[in-house]
């Protein structure tokens, strides 16, 4: 027992530097302090209250400079999550369908429906059907990455797979689609939550 107590102090200043290398608003606890929403481009800090009532919810309150108070049962990672990522959901539906119509109009794609969700493994998906889904936490991307994928969504109307002709009409739509997609990837490690 004494060897492992031993290297756990041994590491402790490893650990605390790499912790400090995290992006702000990451960490251990899921607690997010900001959510920076570069798509948009809004920076909100969270403050959160705890619960003074035996209510197992969470309210949150949209203040001036784009401060969110959370308020209730904020320990709880799971309903803190789902009421963080309802908001963030409605601040999507309000914006990402307008852009996905508008990339659409100008590339020629035709789709039916678009819906908002939160998934945690995919940026979207498109249906046989061309009804496109999308990830709320597009929000957190710059605007040309997440038109990426908006972009790879809208030309799987047309091709249903990852052919070298589906790649190809991503690159006619988007000539930096590989820098873009390299960014994704590097982004989707920082997200809060």
């Amino acid at each position: 027992m004494g060897q492992v107590k031993a290297f756990v102090i041994s590491q402790a200043a490893w650990v605390e530097s790499k912790v400090s290398e995290l992006p702000p608003g990451v960490g251990l606890s899921h607690k997010p302090n900001r959510f920076n929403l570069a798509y948009i481009n809004e920076d909100w800090s969270l403050d959160y209250l705890p619960n003074l009532a035996s209510s197992s919810s969470i309210k949150l309150t949209v203040n001036a400079d784009y401060r969110l108070e959370c308020s209730g049962e904020t320990d709880d990672t799971t309903l803190l999550h789902n009421a963080l990522g309802g908001w963030l959901k409605s601040k999507a539906e309000v914006v990402i369908p307008e852009r996905l119509a508008l990339l659409a109009q100008q590339h020629g794609f035709h789709f039916n429906n678009v819906s908002i969700r939160g998934q945690k493994t995919r940026w979207g998906s498109c249906s046989s059907k061309k009804n496109i889904n999308l990830n709320y936490k597009l929000l957190f991307l710059k605007p040309k990455v997440a038109d990426y994928v908006l972009i790879h969504e809208l030309c799987h109307t047309i091709e249903m797979n990852h052919s070298k002709q589906f790649w190809d009409l991503v690159a006619d739509c988007d000539p930096l689609y590989r820098s873009h997609d390299k960014q994704l990837n590097v982004l989707s490690k920082t997200l809060p939550f």
